[in-house]
């Protein structure tokens, strides 16, 4: 049964003032989430009277240390409560010590131009001096003097206010302050904090949350931050990610991040972020807030494991794998690959980090790895090469790979990965993506192995390499006679179950051009190796071939790229480019078991009407399990840019959910013969839609179909219960291929029994609109006591297909007839 279901201090008598940021109230923000809670409460240092009703009142006082002195700020408000104009000219402020030392104060001169407080409003104004090291702030005390020319010194002191023993001017950690920019009033806190402690630094990474929560439009203040150390030292912090020119509207929030790295030695003890700000030559404090420090990550990663960082707001897991080493110039050339995944739901551009290879010895190394405008999807990964060059003498037994932000960033260490132990290859080995030249009587070749895959067919594994031949001469040249085997950690597999297949339709290789050829076997999925090994040889004879290469490759990342939910990957197989994207995915039941069905869109990319590469899929779990998909056929051309919907299906226990789950899919070698498939990628799975079933019967979607009921009579007789109903059956054509297969069941529940009927698009169902029939036959026995204890008939409409359904609609008749 269906139930119903967010400005100048004198004038003509003074000649000195100058600048700061105001400082104002604080508000909470919770640590971690950047979430802001409510503003908290400022404790006032004190109010000095002015006359009965106005009055000043100090604020803050702030320090900063500055060559071997420090400089204080000083911020109080002035209230005017009274019905006229008060002149601030006719004030004037002094800061000693309890002592009685003096100091000489200046305006900031930001504030030199307010002359006057209007009645019934305040005005905000900091001073500062500069004063000796060893002044603790709560040595001071700031009077508020009138200018009185009756006095012998023509000053009146209207009250001084000290500061007591236990003031505190560092916000707490999860809190924000408040600074003023051109006034407009701003929050500033820390949102998350990160500290991960290495051999020589420990790495610091703030994120900084900056909200206008003024009336007007500002600039994004010039400001300066620094870590300030229990000793009173200060290591100034590198700002990333503040755009150029951005203004803030009111209520907009700017987050960034600080960097810098603090020497390990350093203990974090105490540690506070001071925010400062320029008043011509003098820097000035505007801000302190507490960090929070205990929970230190390591900066270092262990072998094999994945590290998470933040890009902007954007949590990107960072791993290296397929680290590989082999001789060559009297040098160790080290290579891996660093694949990087957004784990957020917003595309991110990586900055340009630096990479550098450190030796146990403490040496370093730089890599050509290169992360220039890599942009990556939500959920998606992109995998970037790395090398390094060591010289032969040098144990590379121990490395580490150094991962950094570019040195105009301020070099902050963002991860220090522990690197695996290198698999080695021969001193002639190549790996991927270097070329081996050689020339025959028909002239001067390159290959280099392009990509290596590892992927599921039964119970093997196909090992898919792909080698790109180029024409390195001056002329146009044949196809050369290639040959080969590929070796398991040094076991050489037959060459007969080593097949070589041409991707191009090539007679020759252009000048500038090359070939590309899938070189595969299938081994066991069971065997266990750590490198593969390709020999690729020119046949000479049926029974003579030269040796040319040997490429190298670990067998711990494969070249498999990974596309997400909306994105189309392609195959880009020459007359037979398409794109492939995940439509739909549906879950279908029966009583022990479950159908997943994905509906995969193919887009023939070619630019003529051809027949579609045949594929094969597997669907993949997250804990490695592979379920191999069969597919519905295409068996016509598709025309230039046009489209066809394939069905990919299979069977998988009762208990299995969708979560994790992604398609591997690739171009099919071998025909009908299916000797398996290559140029494989994953793509992830939509979320599945449509899990609660409608509550009408309008706008069901049995694709192609859509089926709407217009009207629906029950009919209560002697032999049983029938059901009339007037529907409109639509048959969408974005596709010139769709699945069949799919039938709609109706079904009508009288208490514990059930009724079914079954209905077969295009023959019971017509497209257009109809009128149709569900014929339920039982025993009524005496027809008017059956209706006098019914109370209502349950209807619901199902989806089936290969025996298993999906309830996609249900509703509870209440109304009835009877005949």
């Amino acid at each position: 049964m269906l139930h119903s279901s967010r400005r100048k201090v004198i004038s003509g008598i003074l000649s000195f003032i100058l600048i700061c940021a105001l400082i104002l109230p604080v508000t909470s923000i919770t640590a971690d989430t950047g979430s802001t809670a409510t503003a908290a409460k400022t404790t006032s240092l004190g109010k000095v009277m002015i006359n009965s009703k106005s009055y000043f009142e100090l604020d803050q006082i702030l320090e900063i240390p500055s060559n071997q002195n420090k400089v204080v700020a000083f911020t109080f408000t002035v209230h005017n409560k009274e019905q006229k104009e008060l002149s601030f000219i006719d004030y004037w402020v002094k800061l000693t010590t309890k002592s009685g030392t003096a100091f000489m104060v200046k305006l900031v001169e930001s504030d030199k131009n307010k002359n006057s407080i209007s009645s019934l409003s305040t005005q905000t104004y900091t001073y500062y001096a500069v004063v000796n090291n060893n002044v603790k702030i709560t040595d001071l005390m700031v009077k508020f003097i009138e200018w009185d020319f009756s006095q012998p010194s023509y000053e009146k002191v209207l009250g001084t206010i000290s500061v007591p023993a236990n003031y505190t001017y560092i916000t707490k950690a999860g809190e924000a302050a408040s600074i003023v920019n051109s006034g407009a009033n701003l929050n500033i806190g820390v949102v998350r904090s990160t500290f991960g402690q290495g051999d020589q630094y420990t790495s610091t990474n703030l994120q900084i949350a900056l909200t206008n929560t003024g009336t007007k439009t500002t600039t994004i203040p010039e400001l300066t931050y620094y870590i300030k150390t229990k000793n009173n030292t200060l290591y100034q912090l590198n700002a990333v990610g503040i755009p150029e020119d951005k203004m803030l509207q009111p209520l907009d929030e700017l987050k960034f991040n600080l960097t810098g790295n603090i020497p390990a030695e350093v203990s974090l003890d105490g540690w506070s972020l001071v925010v400062a700000k320029k008043d011509g030559e003098v820097e000035l404090p505007a801000a302190y807030l507490g960090l929070n420090t205990k929970n230190v990550g390591e900066v270092t990663v262990p072998e094999n494991e994945a590290k998470t960082i933040q890009v902007g707001n954007v949590d990107v897991e960072v791993v290296v794998e397929d680290v590989f080493t082999f001789e060559r110039n009297n040098e160790h050339q080290i290579k891996w690959e660093l694949t990087f995944t957004n784990k957020g739901n917003v595309a991110v551009t990586l900055p340009n980090y630096e990479f550098e290879v450190s030796t146990a010895d403490g040496l370093k190394y730089p890599s050509s790895s290169t992360l220039k405008d890599l942009s990556i999807n939500p959920k998606a990964s992109k995998t970037i090469e790395g090398a390094a060059a060591i010289p032969d003498d040098v144990n590379v037994d121990s490395n580490q790979l150094v991962i950094k932000e570019a040195a105009d960033k301020g070099g902050y260490t963002i991860a220090v990965f522990k690197l695996a132990k290198p698999v080695t290859g021969g001193s002639d080995s190549y790996t991927k993506g270097q070329t081996y030249e050689f020339s025959n009587e028909d002239g001067k070749y390159g290959v280099t192995l392009t990509s290596i895959q590892k992927l599921p067919w039964d119970d093997m594994d196909i090992i898919a390499a792909e080698i790109k031949v180029e024409n390195k001469d001056t002329v146009s040249l044949p196809m050369p006679d290639l040959t080969g085997q590929f070796n398991l950690d040094g076991v050489a597999l037959d060459a007969n179950g080593t097949e070589w297949m041409l991707l191009d339709q090539m007679l020759g290789i252009p000048v500038g051009k090359a070939a590309n050829y899938i070189v595969y076997t299938k081994v066991p999925y069971t065997y266990q190796y750590s490198t593969i090994e390709l020999d690729v040889k020119e046949k000479l004879t049926e029974e003579d071939a030269l040796d040319l290469a040997t490429f190298a490759h670990a067998s711990t990342n494969f070249d498999l790229p990974t596309v997400s939910a909306d994105e189309s990957f392609t195959i880009d197989a020459v007359g037979k480019q398409a794109n492939i994207k995940v439509r739909k995915l549906k879950t279908y039941t029966a009583s022990s078991t479950k159908i997943l069905e994905l509906e995969v869109e193919v887009e023939n990319a070619e630019k003529r009407q051809t027949e579609l590469a045949e594929l094969v899929g597997y669907l993949k779990t997250e804990d490695d399990q592979y379920f191999k998909l069969s597919q519905s056929k295409v068996e016509q051309s598709i025309s230039a840019g046009g489209k066809a919907l394939i069905s990919f299906w299979t069977v998988v226990p009762y208990s299995y959910t969708t979560e994790g789950l992604e398609l591997v899919v690739g171009q099919l070698i071998g025909g009908e013969e299916a000797q398996g498939y290559m140029q494989a990628g994953v793509l992830e799975l939509p979320y599945e839609t449509g899990i609660n079933p409608k509550k009408d019967f309008t706008n069901i979607e049995v694709y192609p179909y859509t089926f709407n009921v217009n009207s629906a009579k029950i009919v209560v007789h002697s032999s049983g219960v029938r059901i009339d109903f007037n529907y409109e059956l639509t048959k969408d054509r974005l596709y010139e291929v769709a699945p069949d297969g799919h039938q709609l069941i109706i079904e009508l529940v009288d208490g514990d029994n059930k009724y079914t009927q079954t209905y077969e698009f295009e023959k019971d169902l017509l497209v257009g609109t109809n009128n149709g029939t569900f014929n339920a036959s039982m025993n009524i026995g005496d027809l008017l006591s059956k209706l006098m204890e019914l109370e209502g008939f349950e209807v619901n409409i199902y989806d089936q297909y290969q025996g298993h359904k999906k309830l996609v609609a249900s509703k509870y008749f209440t109304q009835f007839y009877s005949e």
